[in-house]
């Protein structure tokens, strides 16, 4: 059984003002395809939730891309960049490990999952600040 992963995604753009959409496929299991498309003026805020292994993420239908390779409990920061026009880039800003405090985010996002069932998952609301 593969151990989980997670890739956390924002944009450059805090609220982009054309539809954004975002899709990640693995080349070694054509029945994984996890996708969603962020409205536009919504921020692109979103989590795969995943397991270890290779993945690509698209944007803007093919417009850039970015090969993933997830170990056993890793995270990875995804920064998507957006223009000119229909142009984009996708690139890591940091990898770590799942439950390592400065991979934590407390800022609300999409649960994108698989087989493009994003639009029907729930945000994901801010953890409360832990007790000091």
């Amino acid at each position: 059984m593969p151990a989980p992963a997670s890739i956390w995604l924002t944009s450059e753009t805090t609220a982009p003002a054309s539809p954004v959409d975002v899709s990640m496929t693995s080349p070694d299991d054509p029945g994984i395809r996890f996708a969603h498309t962020f409205v536009a003026g919504e921020p692109v805020r979103g989590v795969f939730a995943t397991s270890q292994g290779r993945y690509t993420l698209v944007a803007l239908d093919g417009a850039c891309s970015l090969p993933l390779t997830l170990g056993p409990d890793d995270a990875a920061d995804v920064l998507l960049s957006l223009g000119p026009g229909s142009a984009c880039s996708l690139s890591v800003l940091q990898r770590g490990r799942m439950g390592d405090p400065a991979m934590t985010k407390s800022e609300d996002a999409v649960l994108i999952t698989n087989h493009g069932a994003g639009d029907a998952t729930p945000h994901i609301e801010p953890s409360p600040p832990a007790a000091p």
